[in-house]
């Protein structure tokens, strides 16, 4: 994220301690999934016509990686935002009255 003034905003929640190794593989399974229900359902559901059963797949398409690599984006962590967020916790530990730096 850019600063701004000076001030880097808050970073989302630090991850926690056995909070999974590969957050994306799990909300990526997650929305294919939910594709594929929305699918059987189109399929085997209401009686829909040939264009309104391509506008709803369509729709879920473009949709379903929309919502993977948002919710997957606020799950994954960098190496660097990492390192960065340790770091400061690490700084702030030996310094627990302190400012952290900032003036």
């Amino acid at each position: 994220m850019p600063y701004t003034h000076g001030v880097e905003p808050d970073p989302p929640a630090i991850p926690k301690a056995g909070a999974p190794s590969e957050p994306l593989v799990t909300v990526g399974s997650l929305g294919a999934a939910a594709a594929a229900v929305i699918a059987l359902i189109v399929a085997f559901g209401p009686d829909l016509t040939q264009g309104q059963t391509a506008a709803i797949l369509g729709a879920t398409a473009v949709a379903a990686p929309f919502i993977v690599a948002i919710v997957g984006r606020l799950r994954a962590w960098s190496p660097a935002s990492a390192r960065r967020l340790a770091l400061a916790e690490r700084e702030k530990a030996q310094n627990p009255g302190g400012m952290g730096g900032l003036s």
